[in-house]
């Protein structure tokens, strides 16, 4: 049976009509979703640890668009509860974003945001592996607080048994699914506007 795409689910038939009705992007989205999760080289990042970072990643958006991954990630085995300890752990942290701080004082001083941050636990250890909740811990960096991660941040990740390859690969998926939501999005509010307006797409 063939997956769902990234944008199959969400806040439904109106984002899907309007995006049956762009093809191109239809296309592009599905290309990749197969890509990020259907790679033909893994790089060492496997694909329940890509499930279970667009899982957490998606969750930081909505509960909704982590439904999918979540399912998927199911479907591969993975004991539901860790999928609902993954899930668990982004809906601590679920908070308008991103955060970040200002160094050095100066006029981008005021503009500083502190937020909360996620941390490795040893409950959360226990439960996804120490590289998994490390994984984590770096996906929400990269999208809440990117302003504010260090070369320590880094390190954590390579004493956890990363690659710097690995790393950049897990930039590249949560960057490209943070925008493949907020075009759902857009195109659901765009459905919903026409839909209220009687305007055809």
């Amino acid at each position: 049976m063939k997956e769902k795409p990234v944008t199959s689910t969400g806040p439904a038939a109106g984002a899907e009509a309007l995006r049956a009705q762009r093809p191109q992007t239809s296309a592009l989205i599905d290309r990749l979703d197969g890509l990020l999760f259907a790679p033909a080289d893994d790089l060492g990042v496997t694909r329940a640890e890509r499930l279970a970072l667009a899982t957490y990643a998606a969750a930081l958006h909505s509960e909704e668009a982590a439904d999918d991954f979540a399912d998927r990630l199911v479907r591969l085995g993975t004991p539901a509860a860790v999928v609902d300890g993954v899930r668990a752990a982004a809906r601590r942290d679920l908070a308008p974003g991103p955060y970040g701080v200002h160094k050095g004082g100066g006029a981008l001083a005021a503009e500083s945001r502190p937020g909360p941050y996620l941390s490795v636990t040893p409950e959360l250890r226990d439960l996804v592996g120490t590289r998994t909740a490390h994984a984590l811990r770096y996906a929400h960096l990269l999208v809440l607080h990117p302003r504010d991660i260090r070369p320590g941040d880094l390190q954590d990740m390579f004493d956890a048994g990363w690659t710097q390859r690995q790393l950049i690969l897990i930039a590249q998926l949560v960057s490209a699914l943070t925008l493949v939501l907020r075009v759902r999005q857009g195109a659901a509010v765009a459905a919903s506007w026409q839909h209220t307006n009687g305007v055809q797409a």
